[in-house]
């Protein structure tokens, strides 16, 4: 159990790190789609580990494990592009914490509630879809695309201090 969730949080860490540099580089809308279109097929996979589904694939340790490294990968791809959209929309950030939280909090509540173990999944699954349908009518916001290095060496000695300040 340990190995897959960390799997899944260096793959989530991985990915975060990987498409918030191209949410910066490129074009944050289509990264927005494709990590909620990526993460709705994914998040639907897990439910093929669960042996009273319809045909469980995920039977092993190593295969679950493969099936959280995708989901991981896939959930870290959009929320960088999500922020960045938000602060050129000139929204409030606050706000669009606070209703993160909320979702979190409401589909934890709801998945609580289903009482089959692959029906969690295919719940969230539709919910990260309905996310994709809604990112459709994202409006166009003033591109600007940053030149940054691939792995930021100044910013993290400029930083260094306050990140690992001695207390």
């Amino acid at each position: 159990m340990g190995i897959i969730g960390a799997v899944y949080g260096l793959a989530v860490f991985t990915s975060s790190y990987i498409f918030g540099r191209a949410a910066d580089v490129y074009d944050r809308k289509r990264i927005i789609r494709l990590g909620l279109l990526v993460s709705a097929v994914s998040v639907f996979l897990q439910a093929l580990a669960d042996p009273s589904f319809i045909a469980p694939v995920f039977s092993s340790p190593l295969l679950l494990a493969f099936a959280r490294g995708l989901v991981g990968f896939s959930l870290g791809m959009f929320p960088p592009a999500l922020v960045a959209h938000v602060y050129e929309s000139r929204r409030s950030l606050g706000k669009f914490s606070a209703f993160g939280a909320l979702g979190l909090a409401v589909g934890t509540f709801v998945a609580g509630l289903i009482s089959f173990y692959s029906g969690v999944f295919v719940y969230s699954s539709v919910c990260v879809f309905l996310a994709f349908a809604l990112s459709l009518t994202l409006s166009n916001v003033g591109k600007s695309a940053l030149k940054i290095p691939f792995f930021p060496k100044e910013l993290l000695k400029r930083n260094w201090g306050v990140t690992f300040r001695s207390s």
